[in-house]
């Protein structure tokens, strides 16, 4: 009765902890994806203007958006004349604000939008550069610098979490491993008796193996219910946050039990390595 208590006291430690790491590894999964979602939707946001010289006349315009359709990726291009720009401010700032304008101090432009796998940086900017250098195209503005930062932090949130992934995947599996070796000492007589009998290791190693994937499958989900009610318990003060869809929280579970038994197969592997087997129990 007492081992069983300390066998069952010892897989519930390695539970503990194991639920604890993957609890951490879903609050940053939760800000790295939402940071993305922030980062998808400015990208579609984001689009390049192209403002013409005032010497410009109807015939060029044609030329113009001609000429901005052979760049790669572009998927809209809109000609706003002088009147339709200033009807916009109108409607934005009121008419109060342009009573006393006696005439329309406006340039004509283009709206440009590029396609969803063109809306990195490099892409933009090289659009933006090409259009520069089209005859009758004054200024260029795509927020070019906001655009650079964008992708600036997302780079160095996934490289983050690559790191953090790998951290907390080498955790679980020392967790585990160290559990798998106090309960493969706690069984070293009876697993070296059933080698002497033929037994191979996949065979010796197999509840070992078990226990490790469930360590790390049950862990991973204990983890899950605790962020969502976490998540839920927060409520309004995060009401613009979106949780993990479900297909990243089963792909999580998998992967726990995954490196859970790959722990527990380590696990086995280092106690017999250790000598630990029958001839410590005679002595």
């Amino acid at each position: 009765m007492g081992i069983e208590r300390k066998t069952s006291g010892l897989i519930f430690r390695a539970v503990l902890g194991c639920s604890l790491i993957y609890f951490l590894l879903i609050v940053f999964a939760l800000v790295y994806y939402n940071l993305h979602l922030i980062s998808d939707d400015l990208r579609h946001s984001i689009t390049i203007q192209a403002y013409l010289e005032k010497s410009v006349q109807n015939a060029d315009v044609q030329k113009i958006e001609s000429e901005m359709w052979r760049i790669p990726g572009v998927s809209e291009v809109r000609f706003i004349n002088k009147e339709e720009a200033l009807s916009v401010l109108k409607e934005a700032f009121g008419e109060k604000v342009f009573e006393g304008l006696k005439s329309n101090p406006l340039p004509a432009s283009f709206e440009i939008k590029l396609d969803r796998n063109h809306l990195g940086w490099e892409n933009i900017h090289r659009a933006a550069e090409y259009i520069k250098r089209i005859s009758g195209v004054k200024e260029v503005d795509y927020g070019g610098d906001l655009l650079k930062k964008i992708d600036k932090i997302v780079r160095v949130g996934t490289l983050v979490g690559v790191v953090l992934l790998a951290l907390i995947s080498l955790a679980v599996v020392a967790v585990v491993i160290n559990a798998s070796q106090l309960l493969y000492y706690k069984d070293s007589f009876k697993l070296g008796i059933m080698e002497m009998l033929g037994a191979t290791d996949f065979y010796l190693s197999g509840p070992l193996i078990i226990k490790g994937a469930l360590i790390g499958g049950v862990s991973s989900i204990i983890a899950i219910i605790l962020s969502i009610g976490s998540f839920m318990g927060l409520g309004k003060s995060i009401s613009d946050v979106e949780f993990l869809p479900p297909q990243i929280l089963i792909l999580l579970v998998v992967w726990g039990v995954i490196w859970g038994a790959f722990g527990g197969y380590s696990g086995f592997r280092s106690g017999k390595r250790s000598g630990f087997h029958i001839e410590s129990k005679h002595d």
